[in-house]
């Protein structure tokens, strides 16, 4: 088993009566998400931004195939070729994702445990993180209240949903630029959330941006959680 990086938290500035969890992208960190923090903020929100584990990762990433990144699971590849693949259903490591979903639960547990109820607690996701915290959001029992994927994918054997968890806020958000994972696979993960029933959808485009995040980006997730947590 790997060794999980340390987690930040940002507690909320005023009553605290929801959570959100965010997830970085592969060769990210916690810091990602603090660097942006003014920009989505809530005040009555406390944020928990865990580090994937340091783990070696087949991709290619300039340095060579093998070296060590943090990453939530491994990749071997990006690009249209091969998430063609994976949406049509080729797997590479799903223990990986089995074990960085089983941690993802842990959190979520940890947050109902300290008295925050399911209906209270969101999942934020970005890259390799997004599909992370989309498959965990459809299975979860009792439902959570949202989730939002950005620059991401779900591939339909990924999911196994509740009707509960598809009729809660879903929020989707992809550059139309991104040549990583493209803006064609994130359409396609919408229609795949469609297809199987989900109730409240939104789905955002932002024209030029490539696999990044952008202020409006972050300005929408901010809208986002307040309507799926409100005050």
């Amino acid at each position: 088993m790997l060794e999980y990086g340390p987690t930040i938290v940002h507690e909320s500035r005023e009553q605290h009566t929801a959570t959100v969890i965010l997830l970085h992208g592969l060769t990210g960190s916690a810091e990602d998400w603090v660097q942006r923090l003014p920009e989505f903020e809530v005040p009555h929100i406390k944020l928990i931004a865990p580090n994937a584990p340091l783990r070696p990762i087949t991709l290619d990433l300039g340095e060579g195939s093998g070296k060590t990144y943090r990453g939530w699971y491994d990749l071997d590849g990006v690009g249209a070729a091969k998430f063609r693949e994976a949406m049509d259903g080729k797997e590479f490591d799903p223990e990986g994702l089995r074990e960085a979903e089983a941690y993802l639960r842990g959190l979520i547990d940890d947050e109902v445990a300290a008295g925050i109820p399911e209906h209270r607690i969101a999942l934020v996701g970005f890259s390799q993180a997004g599909r992370l915290v989309l498959k965990t959001f459809a299975t979860y029992k009792p439902t959570l209240a949202g989730v939002a994927g950005l620059s991401t994918w779900l591939a339909p054997q990924d999911l196994e949903a509740t009707p509960a968890a598809l009729a809660r806020p879903i929020f989707l958000a992809h550059g139309d630029a991104d040549d990583l994972v493209p803006y064609a696979t994130g359409e396609e993960t919408r229609d795949v959330l469609l297809r199987a029933g989900a109730k409240d959808l939104e789905f955002k485009t932002y024209p030029g941006l490539a696999h990044e995040r952008c202020t409006e980006e972050m300005h929408d997730l901010r809208a986002f959680l307040l309507r799926a947590l409100p005050v």
